[in-house]
This record gives C-alpha cells, sequence and structure tokens, in this order.
C-alpha cells in the first residue's frame, strides 16, 4: 500500500519546532515531490477562551496560529492541504484546550490526550509521588542534618516523576496508574460536552491514542498492559462518533519482525476491528522528518490497513 498523506506536521508554528526550514510553503513543495494527496498541518493551539493554559501553552493562541495561513502558497502542486491544529485534552480537569468556535476557524482538529509528559495538567500525579518527596525530605534531614528545613524541602521538590521511577516500586505501579489513563482519560474526552460539540462541527483525528508520553520502556509496557476489553468499547464509540484516529509514527516503537510484537499494532488492529477510521501523521517537525512517512507502509501491513480504513480526509 502506498501511503500518500500526512496530517499530522508542525511547522514553525510550534514551540517545539526549531528547523528554519520547516515552513507550509517547504512542505507543500516536499509533499508534491514525495506523490501526496493530502497534507494536513497541525500545530499546537491552546484557546485562551477554553480556559488558562499552562506555561507550555503559553502564546499558541487561536490568533497566533492563524498568522500563518498568510503563509500558505497559491500553488499547491496538487497537493490538497488542510490548515489544521492540535489542541490539548486535559484528562485530569476533563478541560478542552479549544472552544466549539474557534474549532471552525480550522479544516480539521487533532486531538491528544496522551501528553502525559504535562504533569498536573493532563495526567494528575498520584498522592505517592508526594509521599516519595517526603520520603526524600526525611532521608537528607538523616544523612544531611547540617541543612535546614526550607533546603531539604526545596532539594525534595526538585525531585520530578522521570527522576523517581525506582522509588514508585515502593509505593506504586507507576506504568498501571498511566495505563489506566489511557483508557480512562478517553472515556473522558468521549464524554466531554465540549468535544462532542467540536466533533460535531470540524473533522477529528485522536492523535495518538493510548500511547503515553513516558520513557520508552514505561510507554511499551503501559500499552501491553491495557485493557484490550476497553478499549474496544471506547474505540466502537469513537467510530460511531465519527472520530478518525492518527495512526502516529511515533506510537510504533519495535520495527523488528515487521512491528508484529509491537503492542501499539494489536491496539490498532482492535481500533480497526471497532470500525475507527485512520490517517497517517509523522508528527514531524522539521523538512527532513517528513522522509519517516517511509514507515508507514510496514506498520499498516502488520494492522492489516486497507484503503477502506482511511479517513475521508485523506482519500
Amino acid at each position: 500500500m502506498k501511503v500518500l498523506h500526512d496530517m499530522h506536521t508542525h511547522t514553525l508554528f510550534s514551540p517545539c519546532c526549531n528547523d528554519p526550514e520547516a515552513t507550509i510553503e517547504a512542505y507543500v513543495a516536499k509533499a508534491a515531490e514525495m506523490g501526496y494527496r493530502a497534507l494536513g498541518i497541525s500545530n499546537h493551539l491552546w484557546d485562551v477562551a477554553a480556559g488558562a493554559p499552562n506555561g507550555w501553552y503559553k502564546g499558541q493562541s487561536v490568533s497566533f496560529i492563524m498568522q500563518e495561513k498568510n503563509s500558505i502558497p497559491k500553488d499547491l502542486k496538487g497537493v490538497r492541504l488542510y490548515f489544521g491544529a492540535e489542541t490539548e485534552y486535559c484528562g485530569m480537569s476533563d478541560t478542552l484546550g479549544i472552544t466549539p468556535d474557534a474549532a471552525q476557524l480550522f479544516d480539521y482538529l487533532q486531538v491528544p490526550y496522551t501528553h502525559t509528559q504535562f504533569r498536573n495538567f493532563t495526567l494528575a500525579l498520584p498522592e505517592e509521588f508526594y509521599e516519595i518527596q517526603r520520603d526524600v525530605a526525611e532521608r537528607l534531614k538523616r544523612h544531611f542534618p547540617e541543612l535546614t528545613e526550607a533546603t531539604r524541602k526545596r532539594m525534595a521538590g526538585s525531585l520530578w516523576v522521570d527522576d523517581s521511577y525506582p522509588l514508585f516500586a515502593e509505593k506504586l505501579d507507576f506504568t498501571d496508574y498511566v495505563s489506566k489513563f489511557l483508557t480512562d482519560g478517553f472515556e473522558r474526552l468521549l464524554n466531554n460536552l465540549m468535544f462532542q460539540e467540536v466533533s460535531r462541527r470540524v473533522p477529528v483525528i485522536i492523535a495518538h491514542p493510548f500511547k503515553p508520553l513516558e520513557p520508552r520502556e514505561v510507554a511499551i509496557e503501559a500499552m501491553r498492559r491495557i485493557d484490550k476489553e476497553k478499549v474496544y468499547t471506547l474505540c466502537k464509540r469513537a467510530a460511531e462518533m465519527n472520530l478518525a484516529f492518527d495512526i502516529n509514527l511515533c506510537s510504533y516503537l519495535l520495527p523488528e519482525n515487521g512491528y508484529s510484537d509491537d503492542p501499539m499494532v494489536e491496539i490498532t488492529r482492535i481500533a480497526k476491528e471497532a470500525g475507527v477510521k485512520f490517517a497517517i501523521g509523522t508528527d514531524t517537525h522539521s523538512l527532513k522528518g517528513m522522509e519517516s512517512i517511509e514507515r508507514a507502509e510496514a506498520i499498516c501491513r502488520a494492522v492489516g490497513i486497507t484503503d477502506g480504513d482511511w479517513s475521508p480526509l485523506v482519500l
């Protein structure tokens, strides 16, 4: 199967993009060179009308992102261009990062709920984490009694979750905690009334569903442990809501044996069985990154994707 689209790309209007060549004009030219039918631009966005963003999203407003429309070239070289955005769903507060009115300014939306690296914004830190910080402060007191209490608290407070995975084993299986969030967070998204209204007004692709942004080993194990029956039930609902899934190439972590042992392949097969439609996304943050589309064919073969499984957006 020849993949002729990419619906998840980031230009310099995303704060995580540092490639000076990452412009719409350059992406369109590259897409035409690669024979694409469709290309989607999906820079990160937080609509301030939806609530206060975290620090990372500060400045990624609707008005800022819309400025990029001025750089769309007149000659699209035969490529069907979609001007979209990637907003955010914060499962811990049940907050969608865009309003229905703002959503209608875009051709489509990528909506992730698995940016779990945004601690206490998308994923609530468990109470056990704070217990660990308190334990570290007590250990510092025993070993460094000359430090003030305020200093010990600051030192323990600087410990972040990625540094404390070994300590979690004493109190909490954090991988299980993340794995449960992969289904619970998606269920909350599907039940969110703002999201339901947005999805009625514009086409929505769920960005990297069921793949947490955690260290590689944690992400793989969390996906392996996911409740497969619940995944099917949620995917069935997603299909009924006409939501598409992002086959995000960054979510497939085990290319050995043609991705046959990749946990994301198994999850994507369940989504396909439930009737979900798909769109490929490189999630590129550079012009060169568009070439990673070459991985898509092997992933599609492993899942069993056929031409009938694509979202109408990319046909």
